[in-house]
């Protein structure tokens, strides 16, 4: 219908303008007729006054042309995608292709992906400074169907309530979980037989899910989740006004994944992912029972000749038993 309307004003007409004329009603006819198109949108016309706007937001910006497109028609510049995908494509400003090989689609409620990725800066009333926001990422893969959490630091403790948060939004946990090689839950990365964390596997155990590293250094593993880091940088944080992650449109922006990312067709699927979630995949997951987790944290410690051993600046006691001398 967009495509419609633009053509319509490309003959000069407007909705609350004077009548068609008889040579705009035969270019309007022409349209719904097979074959080449008489009418066509003059992307040239319309694009070159943003031309350099466009350039800084692709090159300076990093900007993504759908969010191009959306700040755009925001200025009063509507433009078909594929139209604005062309222009950009005939300047030589989009990036080179890569070849992709297509992974295969997993049953339902089998596999997440988990990554982490950075934001950027926001101010922490907390601690009275400006600090590195992180987003904690988490991709069903058969429907697409994604959680955010934002975070500050990535120690076991922050990554386990994001989980929990995960588990609690999804209504279930999925029966594989592919991370990435972050310390807290990887202590020896390996393509075959990696080492998983003490405190990571009990979590993982306790929840019963399998905890799946991918392979250093490949980001195709985790093809769904890797493409998400970037949907959220670009259509959540930038241009949002967050005061710390105190901020209710922040923690885990719930409301943003439900109605933005869950009600928007999705490139590859070409299906809305809450809608195949609440259908097809929510039935399937391993339930959740809502129990807080209590994340123990294991260190290793040196019994000091006071039977005492030092803990986060604390002294604790350990048990002895009293020898004779000599022995």
């Amino acid at each position: 219908v967009h495509k419609y309307i633009l053509a319509a004003d490309s003959c000069g007409l407007t909705q609350d303008g004077p009548p068609p004329t008889e040579e705009q009603l035969i270019a309007l006819v022409r349209i719904g007729v097979a074959g080449p198109r008489q009418v066509v949108v003059p992307t040239e016309e319309i694009l070159a006054p943003w031309s350099d706007r466009i350039q800084q937001w692709l090159e300076h910006e990093k900007l993504q042309l759908t969010r191009i497109e959306e700040l755009l028609a925001q200025q009063g510049c509507l433009i078909p995608y594929t139209s604005l995908r062309r222009f950009v494509a005939r300047r030589g400003w989009s990036a080179r292709s890569h070849t992709t090989v297509r992974m295969a689609d997993t049953p339902p409620g089998e596999v997440a992906e988990m990554d982490f990725g950075r934001l950027g800066l926001i101010w922490d009333p907390a601690s009275g400074r400006r600090r590195v926001v992180w987003a904690l990422v988490i991709v069903l893969s058969y429907s697409r169907h994604s959680f955010v959490w934002p975070l500050f630091q990535q120690q076991l403790g922050d990554i386990i309530e994001g989980l929990e948060a995960a588990w609690a939004f999804f209504s279930g946990i999925p029966r594989y979980l592919v991370l990435d090689n972050f310390p807290a839950a990887v202590a020896g990365t390996d393509p075959l037989h990696p080492r998983l964390t003490r405190g990571f596997m009990e979590y993982a155990q306790h929840r019963g899910f399998f905890a799946d590293p991918a392979r250093v250094r490949h980001p195709r593993d985790k093809p769904h989740v890797e493409r998400g880091i970037q949907y959220v940088r670009e259509r959540l944080f930038k241009g949002g006004q967050f005061i710390g992650l105190a901020d209710p449109d922040a923690i885990g922006a719930n409301r943003w994944c439900l109605e933005i990312a869950g009600q928007r067709i999705h490139g590859a699927t070409r299906r809305l992912p809450l809608v195949v979630f609440q259908e097809e995949e929510q039935a399937t997951l391993l339930p959740y029972d809502g129990e807080p987790y209590d994340v123990p944290d294991w260190q290793g410690a040196t019994v000091h000749p006071d039977y005492h051993i030092a803990y986060r600046y604390a002294l604790y006691s350990a048990p002895h038993i009293s020898c004779p001398p000599g022995t």
